[in-house]
């Protein structure tokens, strides 16, 4: 989002604009998103981008630099537009509950977030993983079929009444889904996770029946919270 941002304030003839990315390299969530298996065709949405920014002459790209708001207030801008950003739930917060699921803390060595797969190459502490999704789109899959890929024995649960139905959207769900089969993930649909301890999950099926879940590690693929507070500051 900022980074198209900056293109189109750079058509559109403002004089000097400033891409400020904290990160070393601008991109957000698509610098790792094409790592995950079926999605290498993603980084392009990344590097036309770079290429667009590369041809704007009154746009500059600054990396490595985090403002606060302070920074912001004194940087000489005379308009400021965030491009907040987000990262998946640590705590398996969703927007069916709007709560944390009990037990679940990416600071245990059993329960991890999507970055921290893919980022932080935090990995599961034994063989047996759920990951659990409450989006139904293509990173709880991706990231199902990549543990599958490494070694790991990987059931996808989801709350949902089908495995990634955003996907049957774009014509993807049935290769998806088969691309998972194949993979030897298993998959539980209509299951949602009310508690994580080390070893196990519990949770209820879709006529409320109890659900024991048993696995050395749990993904959580629940929702993405937009990292605002900056925003906020400054409003």
């Amino acid at each position: 989002a900022g980074m198209e941002c900056a293109i189109v304030l750079g058509k559109r003839g403002f004089r000097r604009v400033h891409l400020v990315d904290a990160d070393p390299e601008p991109g957000g969530i698509l610098r790792w998103v094409p790592s995950l298996p079926g999605l290498g065709e993603w980084r392009r949405l990344l590097n036309w981008r770079v290429i667009q920014l590369e041809r704007l002459k009154q746009v500059e790209v600054i990396c490595g630099l985090e403002l606060d708001a302070q920074g912001i207030r004194e940087y000489g801008a005379e308009l400021v537009i965030l491009a907040t950003g987000a990262r998946w739930a640590a705590d398996g917060r969703s927007g069916f509950t709007h709560a944390a699921i009990p037990g679940a803390d990416s600071g245990l060595p059993h329960v991890l977030t999507p970055e921290q797969v893919m980022v932080a190459g935090k990995r599961p502490p034994g063989e047996r993983v759920i990951v659990y999704d409450c989006e139904g789109y293509y990173m709880a899959a991706g990231l199902a079929e990549l543990l599958a890929g490494e070694g790991h024995r990987v059931e996808l649960v989801t709350c949902l009444e089908q495995i990634a139905p955003i996907c049957d959207q774009t014509l993807e769900g049935p290769m998806l889904r088969r691309r998972l089969h194949d993979a030897g993930v298993s998959l539980r649909r209509e299951v949602s996770v009310t508690a994580i301890e080390p070893g196990r999950a519990t949770g209820h099926d879709e006529f409320d029946e109890p659900v024991e879940l048993l696995a050395d590690g749990i993904v959580l693929v629940t929702q993405r919270c937009s990292d605002d507070a900056l925003y906020r500051e400054l409003q």
